[in-house]
């Protein structure tokens, strides 16, 4: 299996703009009201409301978060970077993250001794920890504003 890197990601601004991909035409006028350069529906994140919708739109980078409304299972998360797609869900301590050519699984509580599965080359946990910021902001009500 190749190895694994981290590197530190780190959010300036408190607040963060999200776009609902379900609702958006890219018609820019988002553009007008946003505090920050450049459109919503460009820069910042999209969120899919469906899976379907998630699949159907395969030009568009973003994320579909699944409740799986279980205790010892959390939700998933389906995202797309760079047009690849990713996939992390968690069950009980265990975590199985995807990508186009990895599949692996750890311990959330010690990834470096507990890694197994598969990879093609390197895997970056960059990706993974983006997955993990979004699932939290989206079921974490506190932390709307």
């Amino acid at each position: 299996m190749g190895g694994y890197g981290r590197k530190t990601l780190k959010l300036e601004k408190k607040y963060q703009i999200a776009n609902f991909a379900d609702f958006c035409n890219e018609c820019g006028n988002c553009d007008i009201f946003c505090p920050e350069d450049g459109g919503p529906f460009v820069l910042k994140p999209r969120f899919f409301g469906s899976l379907e919708s998630f699949q159907s739109f395969t030009n568009h980078d973003g994320f579909y978060i699944q409740n799986q409304g279980t205790e010892h299972s959390a939700s998933k998360v389906f995202a797309r970077f760079d047009g690849k797609e990713y996939r992390v869900y968690e069950t009980g301590n265990t975590v199985n993250y995807s990508g186009p050519d990895f599949d692996i699984q750890f311990s959330k509580s010690d990834l470096e001794n507990t890694i197994s599965g598969e990879a093609k080359s390197g895997v970056s946990f960059l990706n993974y920890e983006i997955m993990q910021m979004m699932r939290n902001a989206i079921s974490d009500v506190r932390s709307v504003p």
